[in-house]
């Protein structure tokens, strides 16, 4: 006859309390929440960031912030920030349309670019960047201010130049 292995004893289940799952719930919601937080960008600080000066075009009724190490030269239609033979170009352009949205529809040499629309210092701004240049187009009474640059490594400059841009008529 057949030898009868014994049945092995079932050892009764672990009985894991619910407050334990409570805090392994807890944990995991908390990791989670700290791998998936939006991560913040910091623009890299650029040594020109520090130290900047005003500048006023008494010819354009505006007023910006420029890297002290920069040069300013304003010539009769056209401003030009520069250092190392680099360059950032502030030109001034009116226009028969009321808003910047209404230029890049239906200006001819304006209606193909791809450009954000935002806010800066309470006027209407397109951005358009590639990676040859980059622009901002700032908006007052049916007028803009192109500000722009082909130097990459200008492109942070170029920004701050951007945001501290002010109409400042007398």
């Amino acid at each position: 006859m057949p030898k009868r292995i014994p049945a092995r004893k079932k050892k009764p289940a672990v009985k894991i309390k619910l407050p334990v799952y409570i805090i392994i719930f807890v944990i995991l919601v908390l990791l989670g929440l700290y791998l998936f937080k939006p991560q913040k960008s910091y623009l890299p600080i650029h040594q020109s960031y520090l130290n900047t000066r005003n500048f006023h075009s008494d010819t354009y009724d505006f007023t910006i912030e420029v890297p002290t190490d920069f040069e300013i030269e304003e010539r009769f239609t056209t401003i030009i920030i520069k250092k190392n033979n680099q360059e950032i170009f502030i030109t001034y352009s009116g226009m028969n349309y009321s808003s910047l949205n209404e230029l890049f529809l239906k200006d001819k040499d304006l209606k193909n670019r791809v450009v954000t629309f935002k806010t800066i210092n309470n006027m209407k701004a397109a951005v358009e960047q590639s990676s040859e240049r980059k622009s901002y187009y700032i908006y007052k009474n049916h007028s803009y201010h192109s500000i722009f640059t082909y130097a990459q490594n200008l492109f942070p400059i170029l920004d701050q130049i951007a945001h501290s841009f002010r109409y400042t008529p007398d």
